[in-house]
Order: C-alpha cells, then sequence, then structure tokens
C-alpha cells in the first residue's frame, strides 16, 4: 500500500514492478472469486477486504510502470493519480479495523474513513511535489499497520486457525519496510510481493487440516465469519 517514486528505466526495475503487477492481482482477483463462492457474503469479510486492496495494489504498480518503461514521462499529476489509487486500498482496511475494533459505535466510523479520505485528497490536490506526498501520507499507512497487527495478534493468541495469523502479521511487517523505503524501487516492490503473497497464503491457508476435507467455499466462508466473532470477542471481553 506504499506510495512509491518512480526511478530511471533499468531491466532489474521492470522485472520487479511487473511482478508485484501480476502477483497482487492474481492473488486479490483470487480472493474476490473465494468470497463471490460464500453463500453468505458481507461487505466486511476479509477476502473481499483484501481482494479489493491487493487489485488496487495492481493498478498502481501497472501505473508506475508507464514512466520506467519510457510509455509517459515522470510528472507530478501521474504521482498524484498513483496517489489516489493508493487510498482505494487503504480505505477498505481502516473500515474493516474500525468495524473490527469499535462494533458499537455506527457514525463515528463513518466519519473517520471520510475525514481520512478528505484529508487524503486535499494532501494530494494541494501538495507541490512528491516529497510532500510522501511526508504527509505514508506516515498514516504506517499508523494504520499498527492495529492491523494487533488485530492478528489476536486471532493468534485466540489459536484462530482458520487464518494463518503468524503469516499475516510477517506481511504487515514486511510491507511496512517497503513503505519506510518508499523511494527505493527495488526494496519497496519486492517487499510488497512478498507481503503480498504471505498475506493470501495467510487468508487461504492451505494447511488448516479442515480445508483438505472440505470445499474451498466452505473455508472461506469460514476465514471471513471465524476472524470477525474471534475479534469481536476478544474485544468486547
Amino acid at each position: 500500500m506504499g506510495v512509491v517514486v518512480m526511478q530511471t528505466p533499468h531491466y532489474w526495475y521492470v522485472l520487479a514492478v511487473a511482478a508485484v503487477v501480476l502477483v497482487s492481482l492474481m492473488s486479490g482477483m483470487y480472493l474476490v472469486l473465494l468470497w463471490k463462492r460464500q453463500p453468505h457474503r458481507l461487505f466486511s469479510d476479509l477476502p473481499l477486504v483484501f481482494g479489493v486492496t491487493f487489485v488496487a495494489q495492481a493498478i498502481n504498480s501497472a501505473v508506475r510502470l508507464l514512466p520506467i518503461l519510457g510509455l509517459l514521462p515522470m510528472f507530478l499529476f501521474l504521482f498524484k493519480i498513483r496517489a489516489m489509487i493508493i487510498l482505494g486500498s487503504l480505505l477498505p482496511v481502516v473500515a474493516i479495523l474500525l468495524h473490527i475494533w469499535l462494533p458499537g459505535i455506527k457514525r463515528h466510523p463513518r466519519r473517520i474513513v471520510i475525514g481520512i479520505a478528505l484529508y487524503w485528497v486535499a494532501v494530494v490536490a494541494l501538495a507541490p511535489d512528491e516529497p510532500t506526498v510522501l511526508s504527509l501520507c505514508v506516515p498514516l499507512l504506517l499508523v494504520a499497520d499498527v492495529p492491523l497487527i494487533a488485530t492478528f495478534v489476536v486471532t493468534w493468541t485466540h489459536r484462530l486457525k482458520e487464518v494463518r495469523s503468524d503469516l499475516m502479521i510477517l506481511s504487515l511487517l514486511i510491507g511496512s519496510i517497503g513503505q519506510v523505503a518508499a523511494t527505493n524501487v527495488m526494496v519497496n516492490s519486492l517487499s510488497t510481493m512478498v507481503g503480498t503473497v504471505l498475506a493470501a497464503l495467510a487468508l487461504i491457508n492451505p494447511w488448516h487440516e479442515d480445508s483438505r476435507v472440505s470445499t474451498r467455499v466452505e473455508s472461506a466462508g469460514e476465514i471471513a465469519t471465524s476472524s470477525l466473532v474471534c475479534w469481536e470477542c476478544a474485544h468486547d471481553g
């Protein structure tokens, strides 16, 4: 989910960013398909939330490839378009975090999401250069990672077997490295790609014993519903 400064065209840069596009798109579409096959679907289901996030991440990386390949010049407006795409990957995660940790408050989470969106749009629209956008937006991404990591720590300590919380925590930590190294194409691309694969594996969890004998639909449903129930019970306790 990190904002990245576009660099001089290079063979390895192209491969790294192209790999992020492919991995993110495949992971995102697969999770969305899992969600669509569930008998009972909610917009707060984890496969949908992370599926949308990964698809937005793929679009952002695809736009980033254009100047690296020399198809478009590197200019501020293109960078701002990418920043707005990143907002599309951030908001679903913020919404699910508020749903988990503030389940009894209906209006305030919506206002928080709207407030974050307005702040982000204002920064992107008014910022005179890329460093300003990075300095004002990347910290928000890192702050969002903290409750997300805490959420999966709760699921880990409560022995939720449907989700590999340890892999999800590792994914978020690796993703945070990419956000801090936002101006380094190789580090950001590799950390994003590895983090995406780990997150997708954590949600699909092919190691879960029940997934070997049950249908994929049942496995996706357990991932989407059991996680939220566990988190909300932990929060209430």
